[in-house]
């Protein structure tokens, strides 16, 4: 099972750049710039301190895909 976080979308659709994630949530706006172009994999404690900041649930900002 693949796991894509949705980060940029789920971020755009609340309006905030990368920076304003940034200060939110403690993560640098490098590291999710990195997240969003797909790069890297968030730690667990990243997606809850992302969910936090966006105020939204993990199945927001996660999708789930099968692996063909």
């Amino acid at each position: 099972m693949t796991v894509k976080i949705l980060l940029k979308q789920v971020r755009e659709k609340k309006g905030l750049s990368l920076n304003d994630l940034s200060r939110l949530s403690g993560v640098s706006p490098q590291y999710l710039s990195t997240l969003e172009k797909g790069k890297k994999n968030p730690s667990l404690d990243i997606v809850d301190k992302l969910c936090k900041a966006l105020e939204v649930q993990v199945g927001e900002l996660l999708l789930y895909e099968a692996d063909v």
